[in-house]
């Protein structure tokens, strides 16, 4: 038979694994499990499985099939799916040791937990029957359009005020950083309002130096500069005619365009470059900058009467880091979105949602999406890891919460306190998770038992892959 298997050995080998191992005598008495297992299949209020019998778990309800008893009656591998009293799903598989009288004298569980990718099948299925009801209604996929994923308070309250302003003509003053979406916002007043069908011209400013922006907003005549087309250009203005002119960046343009710019929707006329004849226009105007325009003005690198001209309604839309409860229906929904596009059906692991969720994403909603997309073209296998994660080297940004006198957590609103402690608690367990791997390390780190960290990690969903 050989030699027997040693257990100290077997521990240091298995201590720190990212699949769960349980080992057990030949009477079912539980001798070792590392943090992966009771992750898999503990329930959070369970009393500790080393030194007690599995037995005890069958009879108080917390399994309701126990491979590593099956394998001793069997002396025989056993794979089975158990649900545990929490009501996860757990695969389990048993392998029985036998000695030279094959008497079972050790058994090995493996076990994996499988109510994770249950969940996120749930939550992918959810999210589908959702975008496809709200399209077969005509509707998008929220409220507001289907571009459009809003959930928090924040986002909320700047979208119905897009909403008031769609059918009006009044100037309006996009205000955020950059990548919040300022742009689809500007969509969504063209799309629903009075201006739906009309034109929709988006220019950015500070994409062009000052004589190509000038020439492309107000157009120019033949023989104006070198280079000018013979039979002359139609400008923006001219192209938006009856529709509406979005004007991205327009804290970047020059003082002297601010000047035209301001005579133009004034005289709600343009003049060509090159030319003397007035070109009337009825133009809607929609301006959109990550700049402090205030700051700007008073520092007079920014035009005071071009300012209130522009401000007659300014929505300020606030980065992800401030709306953290759209982050997750925003992972799903565009992992949703590019499932379809490359026809593939990737989904995110439990580690890589609480890490997306505590990322500062500092690119806003458009680094989510290219996060997103990438992740899914070059991730291997269906599920989407911490390693896939990993490859993309996003910036250190995950929240910093630290011990000692440098402490500073930040109140941005107020919760009941429980939810407050969880919230603070959750993102230490992911910063130290990211940091030192194994519960034995973060339990020495944070200075409480193995035990507990094992429960609180469990309590959050918060495993090992």
């Amino acid at each position: 038979m050989g030699e027997k298997l040693n257990l100290e050995d077997f521990k240091a080998l298995v201590d720190d694994a990212e699949t769960g191992y349980m080992i057990a005598d030949g009477a079912g008495f539980i001798q070792y499990t590392n943090d992966a297992y009771l992750r898999a299949v503990a329930g959070p209020d369970d009393l500790p499985m080393v030194g007690r019998y599995m037995q005890e778990y069958i009879d108080g309800g917390n399994i309701k099939r126990s491979s590593l008893l099956m394998a001793i009656e069997k002396k025989r591998k056993v794979s089975l799916l158990t649900v545990i009293r929490n009501n996860k799903t757990a695969y389990v598989a048993s392998t029985p040791f036998l000695d030279e009288n094959g008497k079972v004298y050790k058994v090995i569980t493996k076990a994996r937990d499988e109510t994770e990718l249950e969940d996120l099948k749930k939550q992918i299925r959810l999210l589908e029957s959702y975008v496809d009801k709200k399209q077969l209604e005509g509707k998008g996929a929220s409220d507001y359009g289907s571009d459009i994923v809003v959930v928090g308070q924040k986002m909320r309250d700047a979208m119905e005020l897009a909403k008031k302003v769609k059918d009006v003509n009044s100037t309006v003053l996009l205000l955020g950083d950059s990548g919040v979406g300022k742009e689809i916002v500007a969509q969504y007043i063209h799309r629903n309002g009075v201006f739906k069908g009309k034109p929709f011209i988006a220019v950015n400013c500070s994409a062009l130096s000052e004589s190509l922006l000038e020439s492309e907003l107000f157009g120019y005549v033949e023989g104006s500069f070198t280079g000018a087309s013979k039979q002359g250009k139609k400008g923006l203005f001219e192209a938006a005619q009856d529709g509406i002119l979005f004007l991205d960046e327009i804290g970047d343009i020059s003082p002297n365009l601010q000047v035209k710019l301001l005579r133009a929707i004034e005289d709600k006329s343009i003049c060509r470059v090159g030319d003397y004849k007035t070109i009337p226009v009825n133009v809607r105007i929609i301006a959109a900058t990550n700049k402090n325009l205030k700051e700007m003005v008073h520092k007079k690198t920014f035009r005071e009467d071009l300012y209130y001209r522009l401000n007659v309604v300014s929505i300020n839309i606030p980065p992800l880091r401030q709306r953290r409860s759209d982050i997750l229906p925003l992972l799903l929904f565009y992992l949703n979105r590019y499932n379809h596009m490359y026809n593939m059906q990737k989904k995110l692991s439990k580690n890589v949602l609480n890490t997306l969720q505590v990322y500062k994403w500092p690119g806003n909603v458009r680094e989510l999406k290219n996060v997103v997309e990438s992740l899914i073209v070059t991730s291997e296998g269906n599920l989407i890891r911490q390693s896939d994660l990993a490859r993309l080297k996003l910036e250190e940004e995950l929240e910093e919460i630290t011990t000692g006198e440098n402490i500073s957590i930040q109140v941005n609103e107020l919760v009941p306190l429980d939810y407050a402690v969880s919230i603070v608690e959750k993102q230490l367990l992911l910063k130290a998770k990211q940091r030192y791997g194994s519960s034995r390390k973060i339990a020495q780190h944070l200075q409480v038992s193995r035990a507990t960290i094992s429960r609180k990690l469990n309590k959050y969903g918060i495993q090992e892959e």
